[in-house]
């Protein structure tokens, strides 16, 4: 190779603001910015279909250039979409999405769309269930929805709510009016904080809760492959929620986040060899497996220890090992049946008989015993 050639290589190449257009029957289709604030915005990726995607990212996302939560999935299969990005994680407030919502609407009414589904994790989630209405959406999806951050709405701690402005707090809840026609919750009954948004929120009309046990709260993240995300959200856009449970069984057998959290309950139980066994399973399901082994073995060396303990403390705690119990209700005997305290062989002896001694046998008399 010429010096020239090689002068040439290593040159840095340009980086395009612009993603990898899709090609599809010939077509081609690249995104474009529709609005854009100092707190969020909106990208218009067209496609072929009557279905507009709408989707909101989560609170570990960022807005950066063209691209937005579930870009790549809809660009692979063609299908138009509305990408909203924040800049800071804000929850998007009212005041700040009023230019954001308007360019959405106005790309609704030129296009051709007959449905129109909004989707998204976590603030995502939130995102989707409080401005579908305004976006004529039909079915709204939240994984894993954080409703509210406010301190004097949810106990949850957040390290949100106080770096938010102050005057974007104002029409922050979520109210039944803002929600769409069809809504679905997807998130993990084993989650504290998931369950106390999905029970919040299951006074609302029109709001059905799809369980994604031992997951955590990155539902939406779960999912090892992204045909299994598209393969839920039509299922759910077609109400069938029957087929989107379906769909969710079989990504969660195919998910290493599932099977890594599942060894840590074996683990917790004691059962360390199931808990082994599925860590390495995990392992193989996840191209990471030295980060799982790593992590999960000395907590299984552990749990192989402890894990009985954690048991019995359990059964020892449940109603039905306490109800019909008796215990005993000892009187200790008097000083003079204690040897004495300046003996030294007595109380080498007495150390070495309270070591070996039932406490009933320091008792006056046999033991008498009460129910609990």
């Amino acid at each position: 190779m010429s010096s020239a050639k090689k002068d040439l290589r290593d040159q840095p190449r340009p980086i395009l603001d612009t993603p990898s257009p899709s090609v599809k029957r010939g077509k081609i289709a690249t995104a474009r910015f529709i609005a854009e604030t100092a707190h969020a915005v909106a990208i218009y990726q067209p496609g072929e279909g009557d279905v507009l995607y709408i989707t909101f990212n989560s609170e570990n996302e960022r807005a950066k250039g063209l691209g937005f939560s579930g870009d790549r999935l809809l660009r692979r299969l063609g299908r138009p979409a509305i990408g909203i990005m924040s800049t800071v994680a804000n929850w998007y407030p009212k005041t700040a999405m009023a230019s954001i919502l308007a360019a959405a609407q106005a790309v609704i009414g030129e296009g051709e769309f007959s449905h129109v589904i909004c989707f998204g994790h976590g603030m995502g989630g939130y995102g989707a269930l409080r401005f579908a209405a305004e976006l004529q959406a039909e079915v709204a999806i939240a994984f894993s929805p954080i409703t509210t951050i406010d301190p004097g709405q949810t106990s949850v701690p957040n390290k949100f709510w106080p770096r938010i402005d102050p005057s974007f707090r104002s029409g922050m809840p979520l109210e039944p009016r803002h929600i769409a026609q069809r809504n679905y919750v997807i998130y993990d009954q084993h989650s504290h904080h998931d369950r106390w948004h999905a029970n919040r929120l299951a006074a609302f009309p029109a709001m059905e809760r799809v369980l994604f046990p031992m997951i955590g709260h990155e539902t939406l993240a779960a999912f090892g492959e992204e045909d299994d995300v598209m393969g839920v959200i039509d299922a759910l856009m077609a109400g069938e929620p029957k087929r989107a449970r379906r769909c969710i069984r079989g990504a969660r057998n195919r998910s290493a986040s599932y099977h890594e959290r599942l060894s840590e309950v074996l683990a917790g139980r004691g059962l360390a060899e199931a808990a082994a066994k599925t860590a390495l399973f995990a392992a193989e399901l996840q191209p990471e497996a030295h980060r799982i082994r790593r992590r999960m073995m000395p907590l299984i060396w552990i749990s192989s220890r402890m894990g009985w303990w954690a048991a019995a403390k359990r059964r020892r705690q449940s109603p039905s090992w306490s109800a019909g119990r008796a215990k005993p209700q000892l009187t200790l005997g008097s000083a003079s049946d204690w040897p004495a305290r300046g003996d030294r062989r007595a109380s080498g002896w007495r150390r070495k008989w309270r070591r070996r001694r039932p406490i009933a046998s320091i008792c006056n008399g046999p033991a008498t015993f009460a129910p609990s």
